[in-house]
């Protein structure tokens, strides 16, 4: 029996390729002489190396058909990147692999900045306790506790809201924006001194909070394949326990500073 081989072969002139079919005897022994039955096609492709593209691959637009239909979907529905929806776009491998290293710097490390400065907000509270700040805001291990709970029932709450708004506005607009609002909350807790602004500045930081690492977690999808973006993601959650080390070390040094009038707590109510 004889097994039918497809190829395309790069021509003389590599912007063209020639197809040609051949016949290779699958049993050479000759044992098997009946070449009418079970013949197979296999479609091989060669590439010169200088040429080697990833964008060659077979994806779910290469079909035409596929693709038109992809480009009504986004139009009709406003897709927040449809302006920049090319199926025939083309790119070598090596191209690839420069966006996916820029990637890396200007994505994932600071994807990794952003989750520490949320785990900064969301534990240095542990480190402000450490330094009296019950006795100083007039608070009860209770008012501590309630002022834990509210945070983390905000948080919880926000997370659908936030990660509508972010498909809504977009990711881009709207991490930045958490990221300015819950920094303003934070440095009002300087000049906190009641039990009220400690539960008030507690639920703020939960509200503005919630829904953050699922929107970063959106926003890096734009910009890694499915295979590119578990390794990056482990990268991003590594900042949640290194965290915790690098705030006590510089809680331990702001702590340290001595002020007077109004900054006198300041340091304490940062945390």
């Amino acid at each position: 029996m004889t097994e039918r081989y497809s190829s395309s072969e790069k021509s003389s002139n590599l912007d063209t390729e020639a197809q040609r079919v051949f016949e290779v005897p699958q049993d050479l022994t000759g044992s098997n002489k009946d070449a009418t039955k079970n013949e197979e096609q296999i479609n091989v492709t060669y590439y010169d190396d200088d040429r080697l593209s990833s964008s060659s691959e077979w994806h779910v637009f290469t079909n035409p058909q596929q693709a038109k239909y992809y480009r009504n979907l986004y139009e009709s529905t406003n897709y927040e990147c449809r302006h920049l929806f090319d199926p025939d776009m083309t790119w070598t491998e090596e191209e690839e692999r420069k966006v996916v290293k820029k990637n890396d710097w200007y994505v994932t490390f600071w994807a990794f900045i952003m989750f520490t400065a949320l785990d900064f907000d969301r534990y240095n509270i542990a480190q402000a306790l450490s330094a009296n700040m019950l006795d100083d805001l007039k608070l009860t291990t209770d008012d501590y506790n309630l002022g834990n709970t509210i945070n983390l029932v905000c948080f919880l709450v926000a997370e659908l809201p936030s990660q509508l708004i972010s498909k809504k506005i977009g990711a881009d607009i709207w991490i930045p924006t958490q990221l300015c609002l819950w920094s303003a909350v934070s440095m009002c807790q300087a000049a906190m001194t009641t039990r009220a602004g400690f539960l008030a500045t507690r639920g703020l930081l939960g509200a503005l909070q919630g829904g953050f690492i699922c929107d970063v977690c959106l926003w890096m999808s734009y910009f890694f394949t499915s295979k590119e973006l578990p390794f990056r993601l482990s990268l991003f959650y590594i900042a949640n326990p290194m965290t915790s080390v690098w705030s006590s070390l510089l809680s331990f040094a702001l702590l340290k500073i001595k002020t007077s009038g109004i900054m006198e707590q300041s340091f304490d109510g940062y945390f």
